[in-house]
Formats: structure tokens, C-alpha cells, sequence
């Protein structure tokens, strides 16, 4: 049936979207040339595109090129960073009915608490 037409797929991906969004990291990361003993190169990268009117993923890009079939976009497995944010620290803050959305938190120095460093930037 698949091969006479009988059936549709229907995707929310946006083909211009998708080679956009290819360019854009191949051309970000086309500076970083150096290779892994397996031939793909050691530096790669991953972006989703997600409408934020329908929450539909439009785009998905895993690596650099088209050619690897491993795509990092959703297969591989990375820590959360700063994405967990709003599960374990704000959520809870906001159900304690003492912060809110709009509260203005006066973040000044301390004695005994936490100094910004300077770091060096090195690009």
C-alpha cells in the first residue's frame, strides 16, 4: 500500500526551515576542522525549531552536514542546564505564594554571600 499511494504523511516540518536551519550550523561551525579517527569532525551541533503558536517542531538539525545518519537533535543524550530551571527552582518558588511572576527581588552584595568572578573571555 505504501509503495501505490496508499497513504499520507502529514509533518509539521518546514523543508526552507530545516535547510536554513542546516546552513546556519554548518556555516557557524565550518572554523572547526578537526577530525575524528571515524572521519566525522569532532566539533558538531545540534538546533530544534519549535512554532511557538502550536508547540510543533517546523525544524530539527543534528549535526553538521546532511550526510550522518546519527542525528544529536534527538538522539543524543545531553544534561538540561539551565532548561530544568523553571521545573525544580521557579515552580516551586511561585507554589510558596511569596514569589510571583512580577515581584521585583532586590539583588545586591551581602556580607558572607556569593561574589561575582571575573572571567576571561576567550573568543
Amino acid at each position: 500500500m505504501v509503495r501505490k499511494g496508499g497513504f499520507e504523511i502529514h509533518t509539521s516540518l518546514d523543508s526552507k526551515l530545516q535547510a536554513a536551519l542546516q546552513n546556519n550550523i554548518d556555516t557557524h561551525l565550518k572554523g572547526f576542522t578537526e577530525v575524528q579517527e571515524n572521519g566525522k569532525f569532532a566539533l558538531q551541533g545540534a538546533a530544534v525549531c519549535v512554532d511557538n503558536r502550536t508547540g510543533y517542531v517546523v525544524a530539527i538539525v543534528g549535526g553538521r552536514g546532511t550526510d550522518d545518519e546519527y542525528n544529536r537533535g534527538f538522539l543524543s543524550r545531553r544534561q538540561p542546564g539551565s532548561t530544568i530551571k523553571p521545573l525544580i527552582d521557579y515552580a516551586p518558588a511561585f507554589e510558596t505564594g511569596f514569589y510571583y511572576p512580577s515581584r521585583l527581588v532586590n539583588d545586591h552584595l551581602f556580607d558572607k554571600g556569593p561574589k561575582k568572578q571575573r572571567r576571561q573571555v576567550l573568543w
